[in-house]
């Protein structure tokens, strides 16, 4: 027969056992309502329908392709940071016309670079060939940006939304954003950065992955120091910061998109995934290619922008670095090159192309961009 003493000793028991499962299902549900609450956050922020912000390559966005997303309740990104004032405009512009709905124009603060005069003629002089083989002559010399007058574009332009890569904005321009209402987000890649645009004053991190492809966003730590798994940078983000973060590591996957949004991310960027839209720019002959790389197939290097940036390793890429020839301080290293990267679309040779690309870009889909954007919208309803 089974002692009164013993009896209730199960009970209580029992009692600690469900207490202990009662708190920490108590603990699951506040931490998803609070990430719920994010993702909210970042839809009324920015005044979006879904928490998905579409960031393609500088180098083949179009405003047709930024405008079809924001159509699609995504934010477009028309990344600016290497337009003059009047690009600028006629982008913003053009958009404009084609929808009445945000979308946010992203710059680079002012670069401390200098322009080295003896590595550009060496490297011209090492590259005459290839530009004679693609008739061209020796480009000009880069003026670089002019981010003065750049910022007085977007404040006349009267631009709602503005992200900002490579480094924070000091306090006088953030005072004269905060006075006309601009929206700000801020690009990082590792959480010594995200701190510091945090204190700067901006409202949303777009967390950088490290295989997202473009430039890495990082002044605060070394490009080493940066190079940081999503899974581990995600997570820090999630404990670090009060402010909601969007994920960027070439997601293009249900699974992918799912542990971005179960490490907190509060959104996801689709970056690499507008390659093959109906609106980009890419070759249609780069197209079917693309689906036959491997995760390898990118790398992080310098030869093409001046500073790291994650691109396909093509052939003008690996003979710059097996040449060991000059390379220029970013942005001038991108102009140097530009006049070639452009003519090699139009002769239709990857090879001596600069092509941003992840490093799942291989799983890419084709379609409009609002297919994509819906892809990516019903893996982030089931999660």
């Amino acid at each position: 027969m089974v002692s009164k003493d013993l009896l209730l000793s199960s009970r209580a028991r029992i009692r600690v056992i469900f207490s202990f499962f009662e708190s920490h299902y108590a603990e699951d549900q506040l931490s998803s309502q609070n990430h719920q609450n994010q993702i909210e956050r970042v839809q009324w922020y920015f005044d979006i329908e879904k928490p998905i912000f579409c960031r393609p390559s500088f180098c083949w966005q179009t405003p047709e392709l930024i405008a079809q997303a924001s159509n699609s309740g995504a934010l477009g990104v028309l990344s600016a940071g290497l337009m003059t004032p009047e690009e600028l405009a006629e982008n913003v512009g053009r958009i404009r016309e084609l929808t009445d709905k945000p979308f946010a124009v992203e710059i680079f603060p002012e670069q401390k670079t200098a322009f080295d005069e003896k590595k550009f003629e060496l490297l011209n002089k090492a590259l005459r060939p290839v530009r004679e083989d693609l008739g061209l002559d020796d480009p000009e010399v880069p003026k670089g940006i002019d981010f003065e007058a750049q910022f007085k574009k977007i404040l006349d332009l009267d631009v709602k939304i503005l992200g900002v890569c490579l480094g924070g904005l000091r306090e006088p321009y953030m005072e004269a954003l905060e006075e006309k209402d601009v929206r700000i987000y801020g690009v990082s890649s590792n959480l010594k950065d995200s701190k510091v645009l945090v204190a700067s004053g901006v409202k949303t991190i777009l967390a950088q992955g490290w295989g997202a492809p473009g430039l890495r966003s990082f002044c605060e730590s070394s490009v080493t120091a940066s190079a940081i798994d999503s899974l581990t940078y995600f997570s820090e983000l999630n404990r670090a910061l009060k402010i909601p973060f969007v994920a960027d590591a070439s997601l293009l996957s249900e699974d992918a998109v799912k542990a971005a949004l179960q490490l907190g991310a509060s959104g996801i960027v689709i970056s690499d995934g507008l390659i093959n839209t109906s609106e980009s720019t890419f070759p249609q002959t780069w197209r079917l290619p693309l689906s036959y790389f491997s995760d390898g197939a990118s790398e992080v290097n310098s030869f093409a922008m001046g500073r790291p940036s994650r691109s396909l390793y093509t052939g003008i890429l690996e003979a710059i670095q097996e040449n060991e020839l000059p390379v220029l301080d970013f942005p001038y290293q991108w102009f140097a090159l530009k006049d070639i990267f452009k003519k090699a679309e139009e002769f239709g040779s990857m090879d001596l192309a600069y092509i941003e690309f992840g490093q799942s870009a291989y799983q890419v889909k084709t379609g409009s961009v609002k297919e994509v954007v819906d892809y990516v919208h019903g893996w982030i309803k089931n999660e």
